[in-house]
């Protein structure tokens, strides 16, 4: 891996979001691998789980629509003490995809399964060499 990029933002509901475009640089072969995860931030409400996934697109052609599942946070078994949940290691998912040797934009959109209350942060990470 020679470089990366990550964008984050917040999201509570269902509703298909997406985040700042990444662009890969032109000196970039190829993309070869990304990282999607959702954390908890803040408090944690009981019985709420998280989990989706990103559908990225992009302007590189001959590349269609991709989907790539995040981690899953289960929901607490009664009150939850404290703040913040994510897991500790997110495994790198293998890409192999092209560049011409121009810039280009990927965009990762997020895609939650079940709508959460508070303090839901989206992480989407790219990495290219």
């Amino acid at each position: 891996m020679k470089g990366s990029r990550t964008v984050d933002a917040s999201q509570t509901t269902t509703t298909e979001t997406a985040l700042t475009a990444i662009t890969v640089p032109s000196w970039a072969k190829e993309v070869v691998g990304c990282r999607a995860l959702v954390h908890k931030t803040g408090a944690i409400t009981a019985g709420q789980e998280v989990l989706g996934f990103f559908r990225l697109t992009s302007t590189i052609a001959g590349i269609g629509s991709q989907e790539y599942p995040t981690n899953a946070l289960g929901a607490t078994l009664g009150t939850p003490v404290g703040t913040g949940q994510s897991h500790d290691w997110i495994p790198w998912l293998p890409m192999h995809i092209k560049t011409p040797g121009t810039n280009q934009t990927i965009t990762p959109s997020i895609n939650l399964r079940t709508a959460v209350t508070t303090a839901n942060r989206v992480v989407f990470q790219l990495a290219w060499r």
